[in-house]
């Protein structure tokens, strides 16, 4: 190594840093104070983004033994009434109820058994008042945390019927809910059989729901849930216990039956709140198409109609032919749409 290039190695910094030109150290300056902003906005960013992005939510019902709450119940049906082959009928109804939900008992995994009973009630058939079943009446129906509601008692309470007075596959009235704490925008499947413990059967419910937004409704900042559900309808109701499981009507007779075949599907909003885990409001639409077939009814009730106010020019029941020998029966067709409403009153 010759002389000069020692001394150069050996010369001080401040001279190795004259030699830079001025305009290139003044550009190398600017960015120290760039790289220090970067790295503390940074952190703060990230701060910002946890403490605004959205929270998951548990949406769950809560149940309390003892508890009571009350809604009030407005169901619109429109639609035909037909005998194969026969005549049809135009036929609406319009029920308004106010009904007392109590908790009467929750099983270790949170399935509380709740009796449903009609505090009040007006039902109204082809635009004329029409007798119900009042004040008093009542059933139990058997919900989960997460909405699903596994037996659903009898489905006349809807319809503002005796029993029998009904079409099942309206009485899924909770929004299922999802299985983990959800935010908004996010969609769940649900798919779950519910029970017919008037006789026999099972419905099985297929939906798929999704999170919409919070919502102030009624004073409560309530999840906004949007479900469709689709459930086959496939069930028949039996007359021949001596008592109705839950029911507050009973039953005498020595064998009629109702089968109930056919599809129903329902489009829901519901409003949860979350802090209390209960139902604040719904709103569902949807449509009915199912065939009821009655077996044995003639010499028992006469005068029967297992939708009440349909006209059919006979009593239901009245017109029915034996079948291969069998008891006799009679088949009602019933095609139509329904609105339903509830919401929780103070």
């Amino acid at each position: 190594m010759d002389s000069e290039c020692r001394l150069a190695m050996m010369a001080p910094v401040s001279e190795i840093q004259s030699a830079v030109p001025a305009a290139e150290r003044e550009r190398r300056s600017r960015r120290w104070p760039r790289a220090v902003v970067a790295l503390g906005t940074t952190p703060a960013l990230v701060t910002a983004f946890v403490l605004t992005r959205p929270r998951d939510t548990e949406l769950r019902l809560h149940f309390a033994g003892g508890r009571t709450l009350r809604y009030q119940i407005d169901l619109s049906v429109a639609g035909t009434t037909a005998v194969p082959g026969g005549s049809v009928s135009p036929y609406q109804a319009h029920a308004i109820e106010t009904i007392a939900w109590t908790v009467e008992s929750v099983d270790r995994a949170g399935v509380a058994t709740v009796r449903l009973t009609i505090q009040d009630a007006s039902l109204g058939v082809n635009a004329a008042p029409s007798p119900s079943a009042g004040r008093g009446a009542s059933t139990e129906i058997r919900v989960a945390p997460d909405g699903r509601i596994l037996s659903a008692g009898d489905p006349s309470l809807l319809w503002g019927g005796g029993t029998g007075a009904g079409v099942p596959g309206l009485d899924q009235i909770m929004p299922p809910l999802p299985r983990r704490p959800v935010r908004p925008g996010t969609s769940w499947a649900s798919a779950f059989d519910q029970a017919f413990p008037l006789g026999r059967g099972a419905m099985r419910y297929s939906a798929t729901s999704s999170f919409v937004r919070f919502q102030d409704v009624a004073g409560v900042r309530a999840a906004e849930i949007r479900s469709s559900m689709t459930v086959p309808v496939d069930v028949s109701l039996d007359f021949r216990a001596a008592t109705v499981p839950g029911s507050s009507v009973s039953i005498v007779g020595n064998g009629p039956t109702i089968d109930y075949v056919g599809q129903a599907v329902v489009e829901q909003m519901a409003w949860l709140d979350p802090g209390g885990g209960t139902l604040v409001r719904s709103a569902s639409t949807g449509t009915l198409a199912v065939t009821l077939t009655a077996s044995g009814f003639p010499g028992l009730f006469p005068t029967f109609s297992p939708v009440p106010g349909s006209s059919l020019g006979r009593p239901f029941g009245a017109g029915a032919e034996e079948d291969a020998g069998g008891p006799p029966r009679d088949t009602l067709q019933l095609r139509g749409g329904f609105v339903l409403r509830i919401h929780r009153l103070p």
